[in-house]
């Protein structure tokens, strides 16, 4: 039936698209990682990037910033850091 309900044409055109099978959900996810680690490989030898980390690396040796405000990791893994003696 037609209808003008944007909320009904936008589920009817959604239930035609087939949904992913567990292995296209794994092959995508495996690509968006690959990708996550080239972007940040790409990123690390950047001047800018670069540059930032050592103004990290004094505002956290300050006491200034915490780390996990700006990096995604376990707490006790901040505490192992943390313990490490500066070079």
């Amino acid at each position: 039936e037609p209808t003008s309900d944007p909320l009904k044409l936008y589920m009817r055109e959604m239930g035609s698209i087939p949904l992913l099978t567990r292995e296209g959900e794994i092959t995508i996810a495996k690509q968006i990682e690959k990708s996550n680690k080239n972007t940040v490989k790409t990123l690390a030898k950047t001047k800018l990037i670069v540059n930032e980390l050592f103004y990290l690396a004094e505002r956290l040796k300050e006491g200034n910033v915490k780390l996990d405000n700006y990096f995604d990791i376990k707490e006790s893994d901040v505490q192992a850091i943390y313990k490490i003696p500066d070079l």
